[in-house]
């Protein structure tokens, strides 16, 4: 005849209540009582979670970006030390790129996700109003565009000459904010991030955006506040703060101690409300030793401006030839240019970049770890006269536009490696070494879901599993 069943479990953010077994009665009262006599069809999970002894019932992930693991030290950051020495970790080995966030949030590689800063537009040709605008000079028309970009956020990159840029499809992932929360992270590139995942539609994972170490009593109060399955906060002010201070050491130590005390703290705030804490860094920093001027011997090979295009990030130049003669002039140019390495789109292969052709650039150079290429596309005095004012880890670039550290160089040096800690000793790492990939399919296997299968990388926790002491072998 009729019956119940007594489920036993914890209500989400949305009310519904969240299984430690295997069936669910979402119309259930408070006290999780549910009649069979309801429409069966609301006694199923739909979501594609399995909960088990296993699975994390609440997650908060604190992304430090630019977090560098070689500055931890039992002086300056004792707490963590002591999680590097008693939780299950690993290192992340990331790829060339200063964007590393997309990647992240989806599994994938930037190329694979299309979002790598630029790609080329193929077969384009400028119209008679455009050719009349690149009449003006550079600076005229940058400025021009950074004034617009205070009413216009789209306007992104605009500090690339307008003649250079509407050569591209612009491809880096910009967020949107509303209060605290960040917008738009459930999907990107047209694929669902761990956010969207998590989330499914019914208010159960928040992303949250963190630009100075100010902010961060006010993040201690809201942490936790609320009954997500996942919450993501992401620290930027640690990485800012390095690229602009880098040469002041006494200021790094200090950015660490802060970083330090503020984890301790998150830590016991998701203790005391059920919440599990995974931190992941990126990447790291190194300092900046020199520069390369690569647009004063680019004015020195005597070519047209419509016979080559290039993008010139700080850490890396990208390029695409339009004619052979400036193929030959600048490839020659390049592999003699002190303090970087060249490599074709297809050699890119060793750095965890498979380009299938030269969308994303024909032919890239990158700075030796410690160098960079200025002036930049990144660079506009009016540009950095705004970041100075507005962001106070900012604040040295009103004395002086060349960073301090960067990153983004290739991916076997120690700067470019970031790290995944989770705090919770009742989990093992399967591999010491993984791949930034593998962090979203990790994120997804703590919480009980099955990776979607555009996902190439790996869950690297599991439960360690502990005797059963009920076992007669045990007894």
């Amino acid at each position: 005849g009729n019956g119940i069943a007594i489920v036993l479990g914890e209500k989400d953010a949305s009310g519904t209540l969240r299984p430690n077994g295997e069936m669910i009665d979402t119309t259930s009262n408070h006290l999780g009582i549910g009649a069979s006599d309801h429409d069966p069809a609301a006694s199923v999970w739909e979501e594609p979670r399995a909960v088990s002894d296993s699975t994390i019932q609440k997650l908060l992930v604190c992304l430090i970006v630019g977090f560098d693991r070689r500055r931890t030290n039992k002086a300056d950051t004792p707490f963590l030390a002591e999680q590097f020495e008693s939780n299950p970790w690993a290192e992340i080995r990331t790829f060339p790129t200063t964007e590393t966030v997309a990647s992240l949030l989806t599994g994938l590689y930037p190329h694979e996700l299309g979002y790598w800063h630029v790609q080329i537009k193929k077969n384009w040709r400028p119209t008679w109003t455009q050719k009349l605008i690149d009449q003006f000079p550079d600076f005229l028309t940058t400025t021009a565009q950074c004034i617009a970009y205070l009413f216009n956020q789209s306007l992104d990159l605009a500090t690339i000459p307008s003649r250079r840029r509407r050569r591209f499809e612009l491809k880096r992932y910009k967020y949107n904010y509303r209060g605290r929360r960040v917008e738009g992270a459930d999907r990107i590139g047209g694929r669902e991030t761990i956010i969207g995942i998590t989330d499914g539609g019914k208010g159960r994972s928040f992303h949250s955006l963190v630009l100075q170490v100010t902010d961060t009593e006010k993040v201690l109060r809201r942490a936790c506040s609320q009954d997500y399955l996942l919450e993501f906060l992401e620290l930027r002010f640690v990485d800012l703060f390095q690229h602009w201070n880098f040469d002041n050491r006494q200021l790094i130590r200090s950015v660490y101690g802060e970083t330090d005390r503020f984890v301790n703290k998150l830590h016991e705030k998701c203790r005391e409300k059920g919440y599990t804490l995974l931190l992941v860094s990126n990447h790291g920093q190194e300092e900046v030793r020199g520069r390369i001027n690569l647009k004063q011997k680019l004015e020195g090979l005597d070519l047209l401006e419509d016979e080559y295009s290039y993008f010139l990030d700080v850490p890396m130049v990208r390029f695409w030839f339009h004619s052979d003669r400036a193929r030959n002039r600048i490839t020659e140019c390049l592999s003699k240019v002190e303090k970087a390495s060249l490599f074709t789109y297809k050699e890119m292969s060793g750095h965890n970049v498979n380009l299938k052709d030269d969308t994303f650039g024909e032919v890239f150079l990158f700075a030796d770890p410690g160098y960079i290429f200025f002036p930049h596309d990144f660079h506009h005095p009016l540009a950095n006269l705004f970041m100075a004012l507005v962001n106070r880890e900012q604040r040295t670039r009103l004395f002086n536009p060349i960073h301090k550290a960067m990153h983004g160089y290739l991916p076997d040096h120690p700067s470019e490696k970031g790290f995944m800690l989770l705090l919770d000793s009742g989990y093992q790492i399967e591999r010491k070494e993984v791949e930034l990939i593998d962090f979203a399919p990790s994120v997804l296997g703590l919480l009980g879901y099955e990776k979607p299968e555009f996902m190439k990388g790996r869950s690297v926790f599991r439960k360690v599993k502990r005797p059963n002491l009920f076992h007669d072998d045990t007894i």
